[in-house]
């Protein structure tokens, strides 16, 4: 979510991105940014990042090169075109839009809490990337209509960021997330200045107080970031997903094979969240993880891919193996949420970074068998720019279906950040 680390690779059919010349220190950095979220955008930021951090003449032509290469290419290649562009995608209309913070509120995650309230955690305090980043909580108690005003959850000296949250049967409510210490002197984000290190915190009073922070359990991940909402299998075991890169470090018995980016996974409470433990793989070269239980016991994970796709997995036996992975969505439709519909089908909503800029959704009537793809439609689609997206979407008990996610400028506020939530029903939908 935002730890960024998806692998910068591009690929379209009968062409290839040599993104291999350029030098693997800077590859890291730009992974950690996760700058590239389509295309169109390689380009700028490849130069936008590198000028940053690099001289011209150790740029050139290790980095101007294959970078002017991706200009032509996009300028040219009918394919790449056509995988950047969305504008065709049905818009579904007359849905209802709130902005429930305005001034920050990225990478918002919603939970329906046991009172019947709505809660999110969104990220404050600095933009996309900010060592002065901090995680606030806001509520609603009227289905998403309005928003109380931020109250503070984190804020240490580094930038807090990434959040996952939910509520335990016990009603505690638990905020995981990462505390990045990549900033050099000056403040400017420096991945050699420091690492991703994880924690957690919990409320047992509906958000009005939080406990000191406790280092999170990641087994072999490290400078990684938990994900989304954390959900309970059919025993009732909390999970929670979280992704990094393999520790080499690591000499337990869950270490991970191969020499992947990224590695997705999950971990386990049984205790209401006091603890966490028990990491179990779900995809190499993947990172952040939708969970879904399914009526059957199943469970269901939509994963955003190394080059920023989708992908589609599924374990029978609590999350401890997964499918291989099905590949779903185009480059820059990610990360994913998942919500099983009263009416039984799936909806899996995705932050769309490609033209036009926004929200899109994807529905499986099979519980995630199939889906829809060909039909997907747009929730949003009025963002400035590719930072945005990250929904979280639920469902409320009159079957009132709501999204939230974040956008760095909108038609209606320009050049603000923001979380909106979106309030539709199924029938909108055409389900």
């Amino acid at each position: 979510m935002a730890n960024d680390t998806a692998t910068i690779k591009a690929t379209s059919e009968g062409l290839f991105i040599p993104w291999s010349l350029l030098p693997k220190k800077l590859l890291r950095r730009l992974q950690r940014e996760r700058r590239f979220e389509s295309f169109s955008s390689h380009f700028f930021s490849c130069f936008a990042v590198a000028f940053e951090r690099e001289t011209m003449f150790s740029l050139y032509p290790r980095v101007i090169v294959p970078t002017a290469f991706l200009a032509v290419s996009v300028l040219f290649c009918p394919a790449l075109a056509e995988e950047t562009d969305e504008r065709g995608v049905q818009k579904v209309e007359g849905i209802e839009r709130v902005v429930a913070v305005e001034g920050q509120g990225y990478f918002p995650v919603m939970i329906r809490l046991q009172d019947g309230s709505l809660g999110a955690v969104v990220r404050g305090g600095a933009p996309h990337i900010g060592v002065k980043g901090r995680l606030d909580w806001v509520q609603s108690r009227d289905g998403g209509r309005s928003w109380a005003k931020p109250t503070l959850i984190v804020d240490s000296r580094w930038d807090d960021r990434n959040p996952a949250v939910g509520q335990m049967v016990d009603r505690t409510i638990v905020v995981a997330y990462a505390e990045a210490s990549t900033y050099d002197e000056q403040g400017k984000w420096d991945t050699s200045a420091g690492s991703y290190d994880l924690f957690y915190v919990t409320s047992r009073d509906g958000g009005r107080t939080w406990s000191e922070k406790k280092n999170l359990y990641s087994g072999p991940i490290r400078n990684g970031s938990p994900f989304g909402r954390i959900i309970h299998d059919k025993k009732g075991t909390a999970l929670m997903a979280i992704y990094g890169e393999a520790n080499p470090s690591y000499a337990g018995p869950e270490k991970l094979q191969g020499n992947a980016g990224d590695y997705s996974g999950l971990i386990h409470s049984k205790d209401n969240g006091r603890t966490w433990s028990d990491f179990s793989l779900i995809l190499a070269g993947h990172n952040e993880a939708s969970l879904q239980l399914l009526p059957d016991g199943r469970l269901i994970a939509a994963v955003r891919t190394e080059d920023g796709a989708l992908s589609i997995t599924e374990s029978e036996d609590d999350g401890y193996h997964w499918s291989a992975p099905r590949r779903l969505t185009k480059r820059g439709q990610h990360p994913a949420d998942l919500c099983l519909l009263s009416g039984g089908a799936l909806l899996m909503t995705y932050g769309n970074r490609l033209q036009p800029y926004g929200v899109g959704c994807v529905v499986s009537r099979d519980k995630g068998k199939t889906w829809d793809y060909e039909h997907r439609k747009m929730l949003a689609w009025d963002s400035e720019n590719t930072d945005c997206g990250y929904s979280s979407t639920l469902q409320l008990p009159d079957d009132t279906i709501l999204t939230m996610y974040y956008s760095v400028g909108t038609r209606s506020l320009p050049s603000v950040a923001q979380a909106i939530c979106l309030r539709y029903t199924a029938k909108q939908l055409g389900l």
